[in-house]
């Protein structure tokens, strides 16, 4: 164990750890770990990788041999390139590039072409296939009075004062039935007939 020093009676204590306590605390705290998160510490992580440089140095070379990469590197697949080569590989880009631009500028001759070309030919069956004036005014007069017959006049408020006189009307017909015989003793009878009279009438007025 580490040594102890003690100062003024007790009260300062000053403690240096010795380096196997150390390392037995940091044992503990790993396997604390292991248990908890499942984390091995004795494996390298490098290792488990299994990268091999060499490898990676392939793949790196065979994505970047594209047109552009032929431009700049003198190897491919080390092997050397000759200058006759790369100057057929610069005129078949230029080519390319050449031909995209002249297949734009046709395009754009054409479309203005047909844009000053004026529509020359027989022109009676379009005229035949489009609808007549009449037919159309037709048509049109047929959906204004469909959409009038749709949109019916809304009813007028009536006024204050006959509202109050109805109001009025209706409160001495609930006295007189209240204070009625016949409809103390059979209600329900009363009330089927005047709705029936009511019907009825409403169906007279809408025959006539």
């Amino acid at each position: 164990m580490g040594k102890i020093k003690i100062k003024n009676n007790g009260q300062q204590l000053t403690a240096s750890v010795s380096k196997a306590a150390t390392k037995g605390k940091i044992v503990k705290v790993k396997e604390k770990l292991k248990k908890r998160f499942k984390i091995n510490f004795q494996a390298d992580a490098i290792k488990e990788c299994n990268l091999k440089p060499d490898l990676l140095k392939d793949e790196v070379k065979k994505k970047s041999n594209t047109y552009k990469s032929l431009k700049l590197s003198k190897q491919i697949d080390n092997k050397p390139i000759k200058k006759k080569d790369k100057l057929t590989l610069k005129k078949s880009l230029l080519m390319k590039k050449v031909d995209a631009a002249k297949q734009l500028k046709k395009e754009e001759k054409i479309k203005e072409k047909r844009k000053k070309i004026s529509i020359i030919g027989d022109t009676n069956p379009l005229h035949d296939a489009l609808p007549s004036l009449e037919s159309l005014m037709e048509n049109k007069k047929k959906v204004k009075f469909e959409d009038s017959e749709k949109t019916k006049k809304k009813k007028a408020i009536e006024k204050a004062s006959q509202r109050k006189k109805k109001n009025f009307n209706n409160i001495d017909f609930f006295k007189r039935a209240i204070n009625d015989k016949s409809f103390k003793k059979n209600p329900f009878e009363i009330i089927s007939n005047h709705i029936q009279a009511v019907v009825n009438k409403e169906r007279d007025n809408a025959s006539s």
